[in-house]
């Protein structure tokens, strides 16, 4: 008697759900607003035990109707055990014409991606996409799969078409960037050639803050080559020359050599270890190793870089200290279609002499979704130095500031005058601030910014930049950072 009890049971909550789905296809509710409802029809038969339900489900299979409702009900049921084989072949009965057909193709996409049948996932996201053209979920998970098995001119076109569609979204900008970077390179042997080069008279951090006597000036030619290994494994190689004059030090040239290996753990996903090799005047080398984590979700975006950096110094040069390690954190959710948060906390600890270093910075990103070729940037930072040195100066961080803050706000606007070439204009103000032996200095910046993305082919590509700025400080208040980088595909 208390099985029949439990089959009725079983059939009532069976009833209330047919009723849900039913009222669904009449007034046309949501698809997100449907799961809520159908996961709390779910909810309501957790309470029956999991061997009696497999009984009632046993009993009940043979009274519900073969009909579309049916299916349906079945293939939730089969989930609810655990059962997706079973759950999947009843979807796979849904004919194209029914009103259920949508519904069956969502869950069946997510069942084939469980099962790890990731061909017939990406079979179902097209069909999606085709009877929902706005479907924004569908769109990205149907373009994230093109790109994970190599389509990548198939992802660029969908992802440009998302991009006119929602152009506040940052994760499809983001996916398309990628799209784009491999469009036309489906094999994964294609080698990628970065060639820049770089032009500052922009004084580094603090020294802002010397007078009118100290001049600095730096070239820099850049170049990096990305070979994929795989879909999910790349290595990168770089090499930097700097070219320095400044009115305290001879020219010098310091260089940095670098290697990278990252590999997608899944679509989500990266992992990547780094090594840089320095060397600087006076002897000094530098050894910099890093491991960095990036997990991008629909919304969010959650990562970390731990690195340790061995420097050496003769007896010409400052003593500083032989080790150090950083850490950071990386926060970013998409809290609207317009805003996008990131915070960042930082940490550099100097072994040798326990000096240590804190960072913490927010940053703001505002799309306009009236204005979608406008974006608008905040930044705030700071930093504490608890630091410990010789009165002397025998030691580089006698020079660095304690306490340290920077307020930005920026504005950029992109015209598109083809799809080949776009151009940005930018204009930003800085409020920044160092303590440094307890003497505070502050001043303001002002800068203007133009760049020029230019695809001279289907396999070159040429980007250029150029930034000026006045400062409010005696140490040099105007300068001046040019840029530019060819991209070549093979």
């Amino acid at each position: 008697m208390s099985y029949l009890l439990k089959i009725f049971t079983f059939l009532f909550f069976i009833f209330i759900l047919s009723s849900i789905v039913l009222n669904a296809t009449v007034i046309e509710i949501s698809q997100t607003e449907f799961s809520l409802l159908k996961g709390r029809a779910l909810t309501l038969l957790d309470g029956i035990p999991l061997e009696d339900f497999n009984l009632c489900l046993n009993t009940a299979k043979d009274l519900l109707p073969h009909d579309e409702e049916g299916l349906l009900f079945l293939s939730m049921c089969y989930q609810k055990v655990g059962d997706l084989h079973d759950a999947i072949t009843c979807l796979e009965k849904m004919p194209p014409d029914s009103k259920h057909y949508l519904l069956a193709q969502i869950d069946l996409a997510k069942l084939y991606t469980e099962t790890d049948n990731h061909k017939k996932a990406t079979a179902c996201y097209e069909k999606i996409t085709k009877i929902t053209p706005d479907n924004k979920n569908a769109g990205i998970e149907l373009g994230m799969r093109y790109l994970e098995s190599g389509q990548f001119n198939k992802a660029n076109k969908l992802f440009s078409k998302l991009k006119k569609k929602f152009p506040e979204s940052l994760e499809i900008q983001h996916m398309y960037d990628i799209s784009k970077n491999k469009k036309g390179h489906n094999k994964p042997s294609s080698i990628i050639l970065d060639v820049g080069y770089n032009y500052s008279n922009s004084k580094p951090g603090f020294m802002l803050l010397m007078d009118d006597g100290f001049d600095y000036e730096m070239n820099s030619l850049k170049t990096k080559i990305t070979v994929p290994v795989s879909n999910s494994t790349s290595i990168k190689g770089s090499h930097i020359s700097n070219d320095i004059a400044d009115s305290y030090v001879e020219n010098f040239t310091s260089t940095e050599t670098g290697l990278e290996i990252s590999h997608k753990l899944n679509r989500q996903t990266l992992l990547a270890g780094k090594v840089n090799f320095l060397t600087l005047p006076y002897e000094q080398n530098e050894i910099e190793g890093k491991l960095k984590y990036r997990k991008v979700d629909k919304k969010t975006v959650v990562g970390f870089d731990v690195g340790r950096l061995t420097y050496s110094a003769d007896s010409n040069s400052f003593k500083s200290p032989a080790n150090f390690l950083q850490c950071s954190g990386t926060f970013g959710i998409e809290s609207s279609k317009e805003l996008y948060i990131e915070v960042i906390p930082g940490l550099e600890y100097y072994s040798d002499d326990e000096n240590l270093k804190s960072e913490l910075m927010l940053s703001l990103s505002y799309f306009p979704e009236n204005s979608p070729r406008l974006s608008i940037d905040a930044l705030y930072k700071i930093f504490t130095f608890t630091k410990t040195y010789k009165e002397n100066g025998d030691n580089l961080v006698y020079f660095s500031p304690e306490y340290g803050s920077d307020m930005y706000l920026g504005m950029m606007y992109k015209l598109n005058f083809s799809k080949a070439s776009s151009l940005s204009l930018g204009g930003s103000l800085k409020r920044t601030e160092y303590e440094v032996q307890d003497s505070i200095t502050e001043y303001y910046t002002i800068g203007c910014s133009v760049s020029a993305q230019m695809k001279i082919t289907r396999n070159i590509a040429l980007n250029m930049g150029y930034n000026f700025s006045i400062s409010q400080s005696d140490g040099f208040p105007a300068s001046q950072d040019m840029n530019a980088n060819l991209r070549i595909a093979f």
